[in-house]
């Protein structure tokens, strides 16, 4: 079930990066996804879970025994079967938002790194060993959270409600089935979901799911003192560059000489290429001022 999936499929997203961040995605043609409960948002993949709740509660009075059974195994086993206690879970994390001052100061080295316009190819697979990865478009709206999950959820109950079982067997076969659809619903709601607080950073995610057993051994950074687990996701397969509109450079450096290093690394993996034509190298308009990115609270 795709319900929380996007109906559209934006053409670019820009990813934010320091100049050797951008050295790496370039070469490997790799992004790093980062382990869930290692992202800067401590409510990560939990900030709709009152929400679930509440509209799965608030659904039990208005549908029939069949779905208020459903409702209420949904509710008494949420917690343990919470998409985070199914799999292991990744986010790469680019932006709609272009040439945006946020995004330079606290993902670009204070607006010294660069912006890559990445243009999207739908049509790649990760390829054989990769961990299933999925695009999603991140929702900060409660109200947006609260109509979807009871459309969908509404959905699931009255499709359950108009079956017609033979035997117990049958029940209970329709019963799991929609139980499987509720927390479908439900995992893709957290996996899409942030607080209004996060808004300005207009995030896609690759979203990589990786059932609890399965898990490859996470590479590890540091970042001020803090271990962070990840994995690279591949995002073209073989030894074609990946395909870029356009490279922006930030707005708190030498531009010229900023410039000068990026045409020397395009050259370097293998741009301009049949497949993958030399991108635009554009400066940012953003007026730089010397402060600092603020934490989101």
């Amino acid at each position: 079930m795709n319900s929380f999936a996007s109906d559209r499929e934006p053409e670019i997203l820009y990813h934010y990066t320091a100049l050797h961040g951008a050295e790496g995605i370039l070469t490997s043609r790799q992004v790093w996804a980062t382990a869930q409960d290692c992202t800067d948002d401590q409510a990560e993949l939990h900030s709709v879970d009152e929400i679930i709740l509440t509209v799965a509660r608030d659904l039990r009075s208005c549908f029939g025994s069949r779905a208020q059974d459903a409702l209420t195994r949904f509710l008494d086993h949420y917690t343990t079967s919470h998409v985070t206690n199914l799999a292991s879970h990744s986010l790469a994390c680019s932006s709609e938002a272009k040439d945006k001052e946020s995004q330079w100061r606290c993902y670009a080295d204070q607006g010294r790194g660069l912006c890559l316009g990445i243009r999207l190819r739908w049509e790649e697979k990760p390829p054989d060993g990769n961990p299933l990865c999925r695009w999603l478009r991140v929702d900060y709206s409660q109200d947006s959270w609260k109509a979807r999950l009871r459309k969908y959820f509404s959905d699931v109950c009255l499709r359950l409600n108009a079956t017609s079982p033979k035997n117990v067997t049958d029940a209970q076969h329709a019963l799991g089935i929609a139980l499987n659809a509720l927390y479908r619903i439900a995992a893709l709601a957290s996996l899409s979901a942030k607080k209004a607080k996060w808004a300005s950073e207009e995030e896609w995610r690759i979203v990589t799911f990786v059932p609890k057993g399965q898990n490859p051994l996470p590479l590890q950074r540091y970042a001020n003192g803090k271990c962070i687990n990840y994995l690279n996701i591949t995002l073209r397969q073989g030894s074609t560059p990946l395909f870029l509109n356009e490279i922006l450079i930030g707005p708190n450096q030498d531009g010229v000489e900023a410039q000068r290093r990026l045409q020397g690394l395009l050259k370097s993996v293998g741009y301009p290429h049949e497949s993958a034509p030399l991108p635009k190298m554009t400066f940012s308009s953003v007026v730089w001022k010397d402060y600092r990115c603020v934490p989101y609270l």
